[in-house]
């Protein structure tokens, strides 16, 4: 499977819309009957501008939880594929708990 940055999914999405709304006439054609690239430039840069790095953030932030789940459960990530984030989360918790509970009892 090819890997797509979001900016660059993005700016295809609207090269795709301006190419639909210039053939409606929404759009200012350049010489040759093309959709304005400039005014399309300006749009990518507008809509993306400031999104990439939030988006790489979380997914980030999403990775490194898959991770630490997988070390808790000491299995690569299977019981979270298996029963879903939220009960691979709440059981991981009850694993800590019970691993500190053992090593220093109150």
């Amino acid at each position: 499977m090819k890997s797509i940055s979001i900016r660059s999914l993005i700016n295809s999405i609207i090269y795709d819309t301006a190419h639909k709304m210039a053939e409606r006439g929404l759009f200012v054609r350049d010489d040759f009957g093309e959709p304005n690239i400039r005014a399309i430039t300006e749009l990518a840069r507008a809509v993306t501008s400031g999104l990439e790095l939030p988006i790489e953030r979380l997914i980030k932030t999403e990775n490194r939880l898959h991770n630490l789940l997988a070390v808790i459960h000491r299995d690569g990530g299977h019981y979270r594929v298996k029963y879903g984030e939220e009960k691979a989360a709440m059981d991981a918790e009850q694993i800590i708990i019970g691993e500190r509970t053992k090593n220093d009892p109150l």
